[in-house]
């Protein structure tokens, strides 16, 4: 017992360190990529290796990153601790609505991998898929996908398991560029947006409710 009360009361750097530090090495490589190659060089380059499983995998994996997703999380929060939900929803409305206010009212005009190449760009492109031509900065998908697997690795203070859920929040990014629906700068960016904000309102409102949540 007093061994898990110490564990739960471990000071914040110690909580999800395994997702943070695959996060910053993940930031640091994405910011050599994003210097040193041009843009739509990880679409193309990602694209090339498509395959029958591959389009089917990524065509329903997508998902993760969506809203819809969040909320089951949230929902099953709920049954766990409410409290841990209450600071899910926060995380899940905070990352929508920044991402939404700069896709939509800032970088509107930005093009997607689609309205970006010349029509005889050779990708691939997987059937059943619609996809978008403008509004790619940032990913949503991604900012969601990063929200929610930080939160999770927050509150489940497991090294092993904070990699992988970076592993598995960094899939949802590169599923959007495997459908040609974001460029990696889209995903770099939404990686940062989510797990900075679900970080940010961990740490502000994780104290309040120390004892209920972690």
């Amino acid at each position: 017992m007093n061994k898990r009360l110490t564990s739960s009361t471990a000071p914040f750097p110690q909580k999800g360190q395994g997702f943070l530090v695959a996060c910053l090495l993940f930031f640091l490589l994405g910011a050599v990529l994003i210097l040193t190659q041009e843009k739509g060089f990880a679409v193309v380059w990602l694209n090339q290796w498509h395959s029958p499983w591959l389009d089917l995998f990524f065509s329903y994996y997508t998902v993760v990153g969506d809203g819809f997703f969040y909320i089951l999380l949230i929902m099953g929060l709920f049954f766990w601790k409410r409290k841990a939900a209450f600071l899910g929803l926060i995380c899940f409305a905070a990352s929508g609505l920044s991402v939404q206010a700069l896709k939509k009212l800032i970088f509107a005009d930005v093009p997607r991998p689609l309205s970006y190449f010349s029509t005889d760009a050779p990708l691939h492109f997987v059937e059943g898929v619609s996809v978008h031509a403008m509004q790619s900065f940032p990913s949503g998908h991604t900012t969601t996908a990063f929200s929610c697997f930080c939160l999770l690795a927050l509150l489940l203070h497991s090294k092993a398991w904070g990699l992988c859920f970076f592993v598995l929040a960094l899939l949802a990014g590169i599923s959007r560029m495997y459908l040609v629906q974001h460029f990696f700068e889209d995903i770099y960016a939404g990686a940062w947006l989510g797990t900075l904000l679900t970080w940010g309102i961990y740490v502000a409102f994780a104290k309040r409710v120390m004892g209920e949540v972690c």
